[in-house]
């Protein structure tokens, strides 16, 4: 199995002792206390409004877990501070705008093009071929984690993206073969939405295991509502291109989007479940290890398998309604590592969208590009986390 613990490079090993030593002098540098954070977010943006206050549910109960379940160094309190001041100012920015610039958010005339299904079944793969296309637009990394500028004359959002991922990828053991994350390719909708103090980018980073399980009792309807004005704004800097989005978090909420974001397309894909689970854990493992001092690999696994269980079942649930269901594409991951370029041509013929010559030749460039590095370098096994693969089959058959 693999081991809880993971010394950290020394540069960081050294930062984390001087930070423990530094707060037991009293200064709580890695203070996750709401008021803390909710003023950190009100000093950088010179605002107060928060807007709905649903999202104040999910911000607590994050906090909870964090204290709970985490076991956090103190580098990765100091993370977790950065990251919850910033969506918490991002939230304030959000209300900002909507109430100063209210034409920003009026929904697009073009139907955006989304990608879901399980985490690790191929939805960043798809999601940046279809962003190759001139006539998309795509939302990076650094848009996605900041939508909106904060006060000032100049936009530091790309560079702070930039830093921030630089600081972090020496601390993430393999991530570069699991998922590379670069401040200008695009990303899944889960980083925007940490503004709703209800998305899954929380449990990636750190394991907030009683947070994600809280998350998916909840009503939905109003994170889908700030998520179309979202992307109204966002839509507003690409006029008359069409908007290419992908969330595993979308599969069972679709009913949600499809209210929020009528027309959409929604393409979902399938790959065998417990091999997503397997490769989500692996993924979440070098995150966690990163910032937790107790990382419980086969209580991550295990929550993970409880995770992707309830996708399908809502999942199944919602599309049974034969108008949602009609909507919705349905890929397979080895079709779509088989012959990208024919999936793609195949979802273009189901949505009606103008494959041009311009757009066949980057894409045909860009798959052969692709070496069996990308999509097959990533290894991992259901002995790393203490389970069986024929146990993970199993459950997942029974469902």
């Amino acid at each position: 199995m693999l081991p809880s613990y993971r010394s950290m490079p020394l540069p960081y090993h050294l930062f984390d002792l001087a930070g423990r030593q530094t707060e037991k002098l009293g200064l709580r540098l890695g203070d996750l206390r709401p008021e803390t954070l909710t003023q950190d977010a009100q000093h950088l943006t010179g605002l107060d409004d928060f807007g709905d206050p649903y999202f104040q549910a999910g911000l607590a109960k994050l906090l909870e877990s964090l204290e709970k379940d985490a076991h956090l160094r103190f580098y990765g309190r100091l993370v977790m501070r950065f990251m919850i001041a910033t969506s918490l100012s991002q939230r304030l920015l959000f209300v900002q705008a909507h109430k100063n610039k209210p034409e920003l958010f009026q929904p697009p005339t073009i139907p955006p093009v989304i990608v879901t299904g399980l985490h690790r079944s191929g939805t960043t793969f798809l999601h940046r071929l279809l962003a190759l296309d001139p006539a998309h637009a795509s939302l990076p990394f650094w848009r996605l984690y900041r939508p909106f500028q904060y006060p000032g004359l100049m936009d530091l959002r790309k560079i702070k993206a930039w830093a921030e991922l630089s600081i972090l990828k020496p601390i993430f053991p393999g991530i570069q073969c699991k998922h590379r994350i670069r401040p200008l390719d695009p990303e899944e909708s889960a980083w925007m939405l940490g503004l709703t103090f209800h998305s899954m980018v929380f449990w990636i980073l750190a394991p907030v295991t009683s947070y994600m399980r809280w998350l998916w009792e909840q009503d939905f309807n109003p994170v889908y509502q700030d998520y179309a004005r979202l992307l109204a704004a966002c839509q507003s800097t690409a006029p008359g291109q069409r908007m290419v989005l992908k969330a595993p978090d979308h599969m069972p909420h679709l009913d949600f989007l499809v209210d929020a974001l009528p027309g959409a397309h929604i393409i979902q894909l399938h790959r065998d479940p417990a091999t997503c689970v397997l490769s989500l854990s692996s993924l979440f493992y070098s995150t966690h290890i990163a910032l937790s001092e107790n990382v419980q690999p086969r209580v991550m696994a295990e929550a993970n398998q409880e995770m992707t269980a309830y996708f399908i079942r809502a999942n199944r649930r919602i599309r049974q309604d034969p108008g949602l269901d009609s909507l919705v594409l349905d890929l397979d991951f080895e079709d779509l590592v088989a012959d990208p370029f024919g999936t793609v041509r195949r979802i273009y013929a189901r949505f009606g969208l103008d494959f041009s010559n311009n757009y066949a030749e980057k894409l045909a460039q860009f798959i052969r590009r692709q070496t069996d590095r990308t999509l097959h370098s990533h290894r991992y096994s259901a002995e790393q986390f203490g389970l069986s693969e024929a146990t993970m089959r199993a459950y997942f058959q029974d469902l």
